[in-house]
C-alpha cells in the first residue's frame, strides 16, 4: 500500500469516526500511541482510548494513533510518519503482538535496537499488560519499560519530559528514579548509564504502579467508529482487577486489588456518552462480580440504551443481566467453562460452577431472548487425560440438549459455537510453573476432541494453532534469549523461528 493509498484510507476511517481531539502536529510535544495490531483490534481497546484522552487534556500535548496495518507507518489523526514523534508508546496486550511492534519500527525506520538508537530517535515505550506478564522478549527493543496502569504512569512520563526534553540522559536519568519505570540496558549503554546486571539472563521484579481510584479518570471510550469489533460502541469501564483467583489467570494474581467503579460514575460516564451512540459495552474481568451490576442494568433499560459484554462467568450471571443484553439486541452469549469435567475446574479455581449451573444460565438465556451461544474450553490442561477431553464433548452435547429443548418454543434455534484454546502458561500463577503440553500429544487430544464434537453436529467448532500456542509459551515464559526467537520470527514468520531455532526452544522448555 503506498503513501497516498494510506492516507486515503486513513481519511475515510477518520469520516465515519466520532468523538475524538485531533490537535494541529507540532502544537505541543507529540506523544505516538502505537497499538501493534491492525486499527479494527486497537479501537476496541479501551487503554489505548483511555491513555489518549489523558495525553491529548494537557494543553501541552498532542497524542496521535498508529495501527500496524497501514503501510507505510502514519498516525491517524495528522497522517505523520513516526520519526517525527518526541515518545513512541506501545500497548501490547497480547504476546504475539510483540512481533507487530517490532515489524512497525523497522517499517518506521526507526534502529531496532535500543543501544542503537541516538537522542535524534523518539524515545520507544513498551507498556500494558504484557509487560508485567513477561517483557524479557521485547526488553533489547524498548528504551522504557513501563509497569503498572498507564493513567499515572503516562503523567509522570509527559512531566519529566517537559521538565528534561533537552536532554535524553536526564529525562531517562530522572525516569528512572520514578516508580514504575525501568531503563533497558540498551538505553542506559547509548546514553552512558550505569549498566544492570542480566548477566543471568532473567531481568529483577520491578513495583508495579496501580491506580487507587478508577473515578478519578474517566474510563470510557472517548472515539466511536463502526469499524471495530464492537461496532459503533462505547466501552465503559466497571471494574479493574478480578475478585477471582482462576489458576491459570495472571489478572486474579497479579493485577489486583479488585476496584469496582461506583454505579453512579457509571452512569455519569453513559450519560455524558449518549452523544456519540446509544450502544455500549461494559468492561471488567468479572462482570457480574460488580457489587451494583443490577442497578447499572437497570439504569441501561431506562435509558433505553443497547449494552453488550465481551463475556460472562456464568457463576454470576442474574436474570437482570441477561434481560438487559437481550433488550439491547444481543444475539450471542459468550461464556467459558474452561474445561468439561468437574475435576478439572476444580483445578482451575472455577468450583463454583457445576454443570447444572450452566444449564441454568443457558436456559435463562434463551428465554431472556438471546439466541446463540459461545462456549470456551482450554487444551492441554496439567493433569489433563483423555477422559477430560471426553467430558468437554460431553458437556457440549448436555448443553445442546437444553439449548435445543428452549429454543423451539422460542420460534428459533441459534447457532452454538465451541472456541478451544491451548493452555498457556502465564509466570505469576499456581499454574505458570508447567510447560505447555507437548506437541505430538497436543494433536491427538485436539484430534480426539474434533472427532467427538463432530459426532454432535450442529454446531461450530473453532480449532486453535498449535503454531501460535507454542511461539505464546516461548514469549510469555522465556528469558532475554526470547529477542532472538523474535529477530526470527520476524525474519521468516512464527514457523519459521520454531523450526529455525530449535536449540533455544528445547533449552525454553528444560526451563521451564
Amino acid at each position: 500500500m503506498g503513501s497516498y493509498e494510506t492516507r486515503k484510507r486513513i481519511s475515510r476511517l477518520l469520516a465515519d469516526e466520532r468523538g475524538g481531539n485531533r490537535k494541529p502536529f507540532g502544537s505541543g510535544h507529540a506523544l505516538g500511541i502505537i497499538y501493534p495490531n491492525e486499527y479494527r483490534i486497537g479501537m476496541s481497546n479501551l487503554g489505548h482510548q483511555i491513555i489518549y484522552s489523558i495525553v491529548n487534556s494537557d494543553p501541552g500535548w498532542s497524542c496521535e494513533r498508529f495501527y500496524t496495518d497501514f503501510d507505510p507507518p502514519l498516525s491517524m489523526e495528522n497522517q505523520q510518519a513516526p520519526c517525527g514523534f518526541n515518545i513512541l508508546a506501545f500497548s501490547i496486550a497480547y504476546e504475539l503482538d510483540y512481533l507487530n511492534a517490532l515489524d512497525f519500527l523497522e517499517r518506521a525506520g526507526i534502529p531496532l535496537r535500543a543501544s542503537d538508537r541516538a537522542s535524534a530517535c523518539p524515545l520507544i515505550v513498551a507498556a500494558g499488560v504484557c509487560i508485567s506478564v513477561n517483557r524479557h522478549p521485547i526488553y533489547e527493543f524498548a528504551d522504557v519499560c513501563l509497569h503498572g496502569e498507564g493513567e499515572e504512569l503516562v503523567k509522570t512520563l509527559m512531566r519529566a519530559y517537559d521538565e528534561h526534553s533537552g536532554g535524553r540522559r536526564r529525562l531517562l536519568e530522572s525516569l528512572a528514579e520514578k516508580s514504575g519505570f525501568e531503563i533497558t540496558a540498551g538505553a542506559r549503554k547509548s546514553f552512558g548509564m550505569d549498566m544492570p546486571d542480566i548477566a543471568g539472563g532473567r531481568l529483577p521484579f520491578v513495583e508495579r504502579v496501580f491506580v487507587k481510584r478508577i473515578e478519578d479518570h474517566r474510563c470510557c471510550s472517548v472515539i466511536v467508529t463502526p469499524h471495530t469489533e464492537f461496532a459503533s460502541m462505547c466501552l465503559v469501564e466497571i471494574a479493574r482487577g478480578c475478585p477471582y483467583n482462576c489458576a491459570f489467570c495472571f489478572v486474579g494474581h497479579n493485577l489486583n486489588p479488585c476496584r469496582f467503579v461506583s454505579a453512579r460514575h457509571v452512569k455519569e460516564w453513559i450519560s455524558g456518552s449518549l452523544a456519540l451512540t446509544n450502544r455500549f459495552g461494559l468492561i471488567a474481568s468479572a462482570i457480574g462480580s460488580h457489587p451494583e451490576i443490577d442497578e447499572i442494568c437497570s439504569y441501561c433499560d431506562e435509558q433505553g440504551v443497547h449494552v453488550s459484554c465481551s463475556s460472562l462467568r456464568a457463576e454470576d450471571v442474574t436474570p437482570a443481566m441477561l434481560g438487559t443484553l437481550a433488550r439491547g439486541g444481543a444475539q450471542t452469549l459468550t461464556i467459558a467453562p474452561e474445561a468439561g469435567s468437574p475435576r478439572l475446574r476444580r483445578l482451575l479455581g472455577k468450583a463454583r460452577l457445576p454443570d447444572e449451573r450452566i444449564d441454568w444460565v443457558v436456559e435463562q438465556a434463551v428465554k431472556a431472548g438471546i439466541p446463540s451461544l459461545k462456549m470456551y474450553f482450554m487444551a492441554g490442561l496439567p493433569t489433563e487425560t483423555e477422559e477430560d477431553i471426553g467430558a468437554i464433548a460431553q458437556l457440549v452435547r448436555r448443553v445442546q440438549k437444553v439449548f435445543v429443548s428452549v429454543s423451539r418454543p422460542q420460534g428459533r434455534i441459534g447457532s452454538l459455537m465451541i472456541n478451544v484454546g491451548i493452555f498457556v502458561p502465564k509466570p505469576g500463577t499456581p499454574l505458570g510453573k508447567y510447560a505447555i503440553m507437548p506437541g505430538g500429544q497436543l494433536k491427538r487430544r485436539l484430534a480426539l476432541l474434533k472427532k467427538q464434537l463432530g459426532s454432535i453436529g450442529s454446531l461450530r467448532y473453532q480449532p486453535p494453532s498449535l503454531m501460535h500456542a507454542q511461539a505464546q509459551a516461548i514469549l510469555a515464559s522465556g528469558d532475554l534469549r526470547a529477542a532472538g526467537f523474535l529477530l526470527a520470527a520476524l525474519k521468516g514468520g512464527w514457523r519459521s523461528a520454531l523450526r529455525e531455532c530449535p536449540l533455544f526452544t528445547n533449552a525454553f522448555r528444560e526451563m521451564l
